[in-house]
C-alpha cells in the first residue's frame, strides 16, 4: 500500500538532474570537437600561421606592385570618318595595282608564247620565221620592261604613300599596332624610303614598353587574387573550426618515398614553407637612390614583413649606418629619421622573423633542385620518424628512452630547437647516397662559384683520411678508401724493428714526445693514466694504481682517490705495457738472426753522414734541420730502431714492407754500413 508521504511520479522533477546532464553532454561535445580538429591537430594551427606570413607578403608586394605601376596613355578616339577616307583610298589604289600588275602578267604570257616559236623555228633553221617571231618577242620585252613596269612603280610608290599616310594617322592617335602594320606595308611597296625603317624599331620598342607595362597590371591583378586566396579562413582562428572536411585548405601533405623503402614522408605537414620561396631565415636587400623630402622620415618597405630587431647590418654607401640614425620595425620598415637623408645605395642584412618551423630550406634552390621532396621527402636526410604529425612524434628527441625511434639530427634533445653544435650531424645522412664523394660541392646560383653544401662532412672525411683511420677502423660505406695506402707503417715485424720494449711503450703512450709531427693520436693524452682497473661488478676506471695491503688505490686525473678492496678488483692492467708485449712478440727471425754490429769510428760515421745527404735521403726525411718532412724526421732514429732492421731497410725496403713508398737506393755494401753507422749514431 502506497505510503501518504510518497510523491507520486508524475509529480517528480528531474529538471536539475537533466540541466547538469545536458551541461555536462555540451562539455563534453565541446571538448571532443576541441580535442579533434586543434589539440590532435596541431599542424593545422603552422598551417594558419603560414598563411597569415602569407596574406602579409602579399600586402607589401601588391603595395610595391602598385608604386611601380606606369602611367599608361590610352590611345584617342579616331575620326571614323577620316580613316574611312584613307582606307578607301588605299582601295582604289589597290585596285590600279593589281590592274598594272595584270596587264604586264598578260604582255608576259604572250611574250612567252612569241618566245617558244622564236626558240622553235630558230631550232628547225627556218630563218624568215625565226626573224619575224623576234621582232615581235622585242617589241612585247620592250612594252613589258618600258610603260607596264613603270606603271606598276607608279602604282606601286601610290600605294605606299597611300599606307604611310594611313600609318601616320595610326601613330598620331597612338594606336601603335595598327601603325606598325601599315609601316610594314609601306616598306613592302617602297623599300626604298629611308624614313620607314628608323619608324618600325620605333614602333616595336613601343610595342615592347607596352607588354613589359601590361605585364605589371597583370602582375597586380595576379596579387589581388592571392590575397583575396589566403584573406579568408585560411588565416583565422574560426576558419580552422569552420572548414569543411572536403576542401584542403589546411590537409596533411604526404609522399611517398620509393627509393627509401616505400616510407610515408608527412613532413611538409607542419614545414609548410619548406619548398616555397621567400621565407628565408636571413635576407639581404638594397634601395638605390634615396632621398628624404625635407620634411618627414623616410620609411622604406622591406620584402619581409616580420623582422627580428637587434642584429641587423646597414650600409649607407658601403658605410656602416650611424647609431640613431635609423629605426628597424619588428614588421619589416627601415625608417631613416633625417628627414634630409641622401644615400646612392642603402643595404641592410636582417634576421627574418619567421617561425623556424615555417621557413625556406637553407639553399633551396640547388639542394631541393637537386632533391625534390616529391622523390626524397625529408627524412632520408634529417632524421626523424616520417609519419609522425607531433613534434614529438615526429621528432623522437626522447629517442634514448624510446630506443626503436630515429631521431631528427642536429636538435638540442631538452629545448627541440636547432643547435649549432649539432648542426653538422645532419651532413653524415649524405653519405647514405654520395658514398665516397670527397666534397658534395655545386655552383652556388649567386655567386656562380662552386660552394661546399656539407663543409662538415667533407672536413671529417678529409680528417678520416688524413689521420689515417681507416687503417684501422673498418666504416661502412666508406669504399673510396678501401684501396688508400695506410697511414702508419706495417706493424707485422716491429718486435724486429724497434730496439728496446721501453721505446715501444713510450711511442704508444706519448708519440708526440718522440715525434711532434707524427700523424698517429695521443690515446693515453694524461700523463701516467694509462692503468685500468676492472671491477668485479663490471665496470671499468682509468688512473693510477697503488696496491696496498687490503686492495688498491685509484688516483684519477683530478686527483681523487678510490679505495678498492681486493675482491671487488678483477684485474689491474696496464694497457700501454699490454699493448706493447703484444706487439714486440712480432718478429721476423732473418732479421732477428742477421749481423746486429756496426761501427762506432768517427770515420765511419762521416762516411755514413755523406751517403744520408748525397743519395736522395734528404728528399723525404730531415735532419739537422735539412730536408722534407715527408717521412719521419731521423734526427733520434737511433734510440728507436735496431741495426739489423736499417740494414735489412735501406738495402731492400720493400722485401720488409711490399707497400712501402721508400725507394730502393741500390747502395754498395760499405754505403749500408757506413749509412747504418751514422743513423745509430743518432740518439738524444
Amino acid at each position: 500500500m502506497r505510503s501518504n508521504n510518497e510523491v507520486r511520479v508524475e509529480e517528480k522533477s528531474y529538471a536539475a538532474l537533466f540541466f547538469i546532464l545536458s551541461g555536462l553532454l555540451g562539455f563534453v561535445t565541446l571538448w571532443g570537437f576541441y580535442n579533434e580538429t586543434i589539440t590532435r591537430r596541431p599542424w593545422k594551427e603552422i598551417q594558419r600561421q603560414f598563411y597569415e606570413y602569407e596574406y602579409q607578403k602579399t600586402k607589401i608586394e601588391l603595395e610595391q606592385a602598385k608604386q611601380d605601376l606606369p602611367e599608361v596613355e590610352a590611345p584617342q578616339e579616331i575620326d571614323p570618318k577620316q580613316e574611312k577616307t584613307l582606307k578607301d583610298t588605299i582601295w582604289n589604289l589597290q585596285i590600279k595595282l593589281d590592274e598594272a600588275l595584270q596587264d604586264r602578267k598578260f604582255d608576259q604570257s604572250e611574250s612567252d608564247a612569241i618566245n617558244y616559236k622564236y626558240q622553235y623555228a630558230l631550232h628547225h633553221g627556218e630563218k624568215e620565221k625565226a626573224e619575224k617571231w623576234k621582232k615581235k618577242l622585242d617589241e612585247f620585252e620592250s612594252r613589258i620592261e618600258g610603260a607596264l613596269t613603270d606603271a606598276v612603280l607608279v602604282a606601286e610608290q601610290n600605294l605606299a604613300a597611300a599606307y604611310k599616310g594611313l600609318a601616320d594617322f595610326y601613330d598620331t592617335n597612338g594606336h601603335v599596332e595598327a601603325a606598325l602594320a601599315e609601316y610594314l606595308l609601306v616598306r613592302k611597296y617602297n623599300a626604298a624610303d629611308t624614313t620607314i625603317p628608323p619608324k618600325i624599331s620605333e614602333l616595336q620598342a613601343k610595342i615592347e614598353d607596352a607588354k613589359a607595362d601590361k605585364e605589371k597590371y597583370t602582375a597586380v591583378d595576379r596579387l589581388e587574387e592571392k590575397l583575396h586566396s589566403v584573406g579568408g579562413i585560411k588565416r583565422t582562428f574560426i576558419g580552422t573550426l569552420a572548414e569543411s572536411p572536403f576542401t584542403k585548405t589546411r590537409t596533411v601533405v604526404q609522399y611517398y618515398i620509393e627509393d627509401f623503402d616505400y616510407t610515408a614522408d608527412r613532413c611538409a605537414t607542419c614545414h609548410f614553407a619548406s619548398d616555397k620561396a621567400g621565407y628565408d631565415g636571413y635576407a639581404k636587400e638594397q634601395f638605390e637612390e634615396i632621398e628624404g623630402d625635407g620634411e618627414n622620415p623616410l620609411t622604406l618597405l622591406l620584402k619581409h614583413p616580420y623582422v627580428k630587431k637587434g642584429g641587423e647590418t646597414v650600409l649607407v654607401d658601403e658605410e656602416d649606418a650611424e647609431e640613431g640614425s635609423y629605426e628597424l620595425s619588428e614588421d619589416g620598415k627601415l625608417t631613416f629619421t633625417d628627414p634630409d637623408v641622401y644615400a646612392d645605395l642603402v643595404e641592410i642584412e636582417y634576421e627574418t622573423g619567421y617561425d623556424p618551423v615555417l621557413r625556406t630550406h637553407p639553399h633551396r634552390d640547388v639542394l631541393l633542385g637537386k632533391h625534390p621532396v616529391e622523390r626524397f621527402g625529408c627524412t632520408p636526410c634529417h632524421g626523424g620518424q616520417g609519419q609522425g604529425l607531433t613534434q614529438k612524434a615526429a621528432h623522437a628527441l626522447d629517442h634514448k628512452k624510446e630506443f626503436w625511434l630515429t631521431p631528427v639530427l642536429g636538435l638540442d634533445e631538452h629545448t627541440g630547437k636547432a643547435s649549432e653544435e649539432l648542426h653538422g650531424y645532419m651532413e653524415s645522412n649524405c653519405r647514405r647516397c654520395h658514398d665516397g664523394v670527397m666534397v658534395l660541392d655545386a655552383p652556388n646560383p649567386e655567386t656562380e662559384q662552386l660552394q661546399d653544401y656539407a663543409p662538415v662532412l667533407s672536413k671529417g672525411m678529409a680528417l678520416f683520411e688524413d689521420v689515417g683511420c681507416h687503417g684501422c677502423h673498418a666504416v661502412e660505406g666508406y669504399s673510396v678508401l678501401a684501396d688508400l695506402k695506410k697511414v702508419g707503417p706495417s706493424l707485422a715485424k716491429i718486435g724486429s724493428k724497434v730496439n728496446s720494449i721501453d721505446w715501444l711503450e713510450g711511442w704508444i703512450k706519448q708519440p708526440t714526445a718522440y715525434l711532434p709531427e707524427t700523424k698517429m693520436p695521443d690515446f693515453f693524452p694524461v700523463e701516467k693514466l694509462t692503468q685500468a682497473v676492472y671491477l668485479k661488478n663490471g665496470n671499468k676506471h682509468y688512473g693510477v694504481v697503488t696496491k696496498t695491503d687490503t686492495g688498491i688505490i685509484l688516483q684519477k686525473d683530478d686527483g681523487t682517490k678510490y679505495p678498492y678492496p681486493e675482491n671487488a678488483v678483477d684485474r689491474v692492467v696496464d694497457e700501454v705495457k699490454s699493448i706493447a708485449a703484444y706487439l714486440v712478440q712480432m718478429k721476423d727471425p732473418a732479421i732477428d738472426q742477421a749481423d746486429a754490429s756496426y761501427s762506432t769510428a768517427p770515420r765511419a760515421i762521416a762516411a755514413g753522414e755523406e751517403v744520408v745527404k748525397s743519395v736522395g735521403c734528404l728528399s723525404c726525411h730531415a735532419v739537422d734541420g735539412l730536408g722534407s718532412d715527408f717521412a719521419p724526421k731521423l734526427d733520434n732514429v737511433g734510440s728507436k730502431l735496431t741495426p739489423q732492421f736499417l740494414r735489412r731497410w735501406i738495402s731492400d725496403p720493400r722485401s720488409y714492407d711490399p707497400d712501402t713508398v721508400m725507394p730502393s737506393l741500390r747502395l754498395t755494401k760499405t754505403e749500408v754500413d757506413n749509412a747504418v753507422s751514422y743513423l745509430m749514431s743518432l740518439q738524444e
